[in-house]
């Protein structure tokens, strides 16, 4: 049963303490977001640094091919990686969100909900683009590279076979 269909009222106090504890964990969930995302992006950047390791655009011979090869295949995981994670953290704020709203419900006034009517709830681009949409744009970009990296070690690979 849902808090906002209990049979008796919750003490205010207490309702606006666990209000508080979960705007707090939503918060704390946004800050990992943050770093989460600031580490792949330092961890896709050194992996391209490691791509230039092994002669970047040109693979010399089958060593740097392969080497070449490996690289990429590990940035496209890393990416991948790095999109699941934006979308675990997308459902895990969307379920916090949830909560608070339901908490709100209980209060006298619902600022997040009323935050999120202002925004168009997400449905208009031009008065709030939702994070997570941007979020995703990066990995996909970053797949680039890694797919012309791998595109030429291959083609570097077939041409001395």
């Amino acid at each position: 049963m849902r808090s906002s269909e209990s049979a008796e009222p919750a003490d205010r106090a207490t309702l606006l303490e666990l209000y508080k504890l979960h705007v707090q964990m939503a918060d704390r969930v946004s800050d990992r977001r943050v770093k989460a995302n600031a580490f792949y992006i330092s961890l896709t950047a050194g992996i391209l640094v490691l791509a230039s390791r092994f002669g970047w655009l040109e693979a010399a011979d089958r060593t740097q091919a392969i080497g070449l090869i490996l690289v990429a295949v590990l940035g496209l995981l890393v990416c991948g990686v790095w999109r699941a994670n934006v979308s675990s953290f997308q459902r895990l704020n969307r379920a916090k969100f949830k909560v608070i709203d339901e908490l709100e419900q209980q209060l006298p006034f619902r600022g997040f909900e009323l935050e999120w009517e202002l925004l168009g709830k997400g449905r208009d681009g031009h008065r709030y683009l939702e994070l997570t949409r941007l979020e995703r744009i990066l990995p996909a970009v970053l797949t680039v590279p890694y797919l012309v990296l791998l595109g030429i070690a291959v083609i570097s690979l077939l041409a001395r076979a």
